[in-house]
């Protein structure tokens, strides 16, 4: 008797055991994902000196996003341009996110190759890492804006300044105003400004039907030869 109560317990621990390391097993979740999605407008993988660098990639984390850390390097030579940021708000604490940022490319960056690497850390501490070349171009006859400034006039608008210069004239100022909830696009084409080389721009922006939450604003300027300039920024209301 006593041995068959020994064997019984012994096989009532042993299911005990292997449903607790079942239950172990079920909550291991997967390392973090990256798709990188584009790299330069349209993903042409080409950045402009004085210009944004536009960067979107789909991140997913069961364990939910820690943080998300961009490098860029010269890929030729250790002397270039070095960018190093370390990114959580708005995408810390969510599974799954929309990364999406603009990168400040200096006047100074030296033109050539460039890798570019996005490592996303979750909150159980995995990590995962994607990498992309792209091109950085010195062009001095893009347009651009200088002395830009964006900020708020009214609960329902925006005013937008700045000095546009375009060697190659101005043909159009396109502002688009996006959320996951509420996207506008306004498109300026104003006779003084069109055809001018330089054009002291202030430019109000309604936002009368715009829900509150965060918003990315791009501002682009085109010109008469095609050539364009987006610059962008981010904005709670």
């Amino acid at each position: 008797m006593k041995v068959k109560y020994l064997q019984l317990w012994m096989m009532t621990l042993l299911v005990i055991i292997l449903h607790a390391c079942q239950k172990d097993a079920a909550v291991v979740l997967d390392k973090p994902s990256i798709a990188i999605d584009e790299v330069g407008l349209n993903n042409s993988k080409v950045a402009y000196t004085g210009n944004d660098l536009h960067l979107d990639a789909a991140v997913t984390a069961p364990a939910k996003i820690a943080s998300i850390k961009v490098q860029i390097t010269l890929a030729e030579t250790n002397y270039g341009w070095d960018f190093v940021k370390t990114y959580t708000m708005p995408y810390a604490g969510s599974k799954s996110a929309d990364f999406h940022e603009h990168i400040d490319v200096p006047e100074t960056a030296r033109a050539g190759r460039y890798t570019l690497l996005i490592i996303v850390t979750d909150e159980a501490g995995n990590k995962m890492q994607a990498k992309v070349n792209f091109e950085v171009i010195k062009d001095l006859s893009l347009p651009r804006i200088t002395e830009a400034s964006l900020k708020t006039v009214s609960a329902s608008t925006l005013n937008y300044s700045g000095m546009i210069q375009a060697a190659n004239k101005i043909a159009k100022l396109v502002v688009e105003v996006q959320s996951s909830a509420w996207t506008k696009t306004f498109t300026n084409t104003d006779q003084e400004m069109v055809d001018q080389t330089s054009y002291r721009l202030s430019k109000d922006i309604d936002l009368s039907g715009a829900p509150a939450g965060h918003y990315h604003v791009n501002i682009t300027v085109f010109d008469k030869a095609g050539k364009q300039a987006l610059y962008a920024y981010h904005l709670d209301r």
